[in-house]
């Protein structure tokens, strides 16, 4: 164990602010295994063996008090991370993130069900219903290395107002094609910048269907709308096919679609990400290197 985390080990143990404790054996005493935790506002620490250290949670969580329905800005973000430098007497520089969500909660006009029980694929993957705790209805779909989920924020915490999440949530850091993040890196405005394109990819990379106006469509452009809202072709479909059903499908919604919900929510999205991301770059402090990095944009 190196020195460092022989001392912030030694820190974390010895601070007011965490009660630590494990699991023991209610028959012999001995502890079960020598794993320690505590929590810390919406945050959880363990402390293995090994002398290794990991902080579970949200940030977002961690500075709303509990709840995750609210805008969550850089300047958040920022004061966020200033208590937990100054709660746990550490460095953000010194905390290696190993998953991380991106994502926004957007208030939209059209009831949330309307959006998702008209989501068709991501690329040229179909949706699933996912599983929200509490109340909720979403959909989701799981890669590799991250999930895209679109669900109703507002039906999950009871709120009056219709709210939907959608968010690219990362798993495996290799999903950002950007090598080791840190804490310290959620600050740096070519990262922001790099997230918030990764938000708008997703988007584009959507298949929504909604009601189109029967009365003046070909019978050749309704052939193409009804292959489109069928995931199953989605997946039969080469790249090249793709890409050519795509420009299709789009141009006859934007033409006789009566919603326009794809277009809705990349103008909430993009509307969005600059309000949350609203600040003055010079009063970001990043130490790690990251803005020397050049990113491209990419979905494993």
């Amino acid at each position: 164990m190196s020195t460092f985390l022989t001392a912030f080990k030694t820190d974390l143990t010895s601070n007011p602010l965490l009660e630590f404790t494990t699991e023991v054996n209610d028959q012999t005493g001995e502890l079960k295994n020598s794993i320690y935790k505590a929590d810390y506002k919406s945050l959880v620490i363990y402390i293995y063996p090994s002398g290794r250290v990991e902080i579970r949670g949200s940030i977002h969580k961690q500075f709303a008090g509990g709840s995750n329905h609210s805008d969550f800005t850089i300047e958040n973000l920022k004061t966020a991370i200033q208590e937990i430098e100054k709660d746990l007497s550490i460095s953000a520089s010194d905390i290696n993130i190993h998953n991380i969500e991106i994502g926004v909660n957007l208030n939209v006009s059209f009831r949330p069900g309307l959006l998702l029980d008209n989501l068709i694929v991501y690329k040229n993957s179909p949706f699933n219903s996912m599983r929200v705790i509490g109340r909720g209805h979403g959909k989701d779909i799981y890669k590799s290395h991250y999930a895209i989920k679109i669900y109703s924020k507002g039906l999950q915490y009871g709120l009056p107002e219709n709210v939907v999440r959608f968010e690219k949530k990362i798993f495996k850091m290799q999903a950002l094609k950007a090598g080791q993040i840190l804490l310290s890196d959620l600050l740096s405005p070519s990262f922001i910048d790099y997230c918030k394109a990764q938000l708008m990819d997703c988007i584009e990379s959507i298949i929504i269907s909604e009601p189109i106006d029967l009365k003046h469509i070909s019978k050749k452009q309704l052939k193409v709308y009804e292959d489109c809202i069928n995931p199953l072709n989605w997946m039969r479909y080469d790249t090249q096919q793709r890409h050519h059903k795509r420009l299709q499908f789009a141009s006859i919604i934007k033409k006789y679609g009566t919603l326009q919900l794809k277009e809705i929510m990349k103008a909430l999205i993009s509307d969005k990400l600059e309000k949350l991301t609203e600040s003055n770059p010079k009063t970001y402090k990043v130490s790690s290197g990251i803005e020397n990095r050049t990113y491209k944009v990419s979905s494993l």
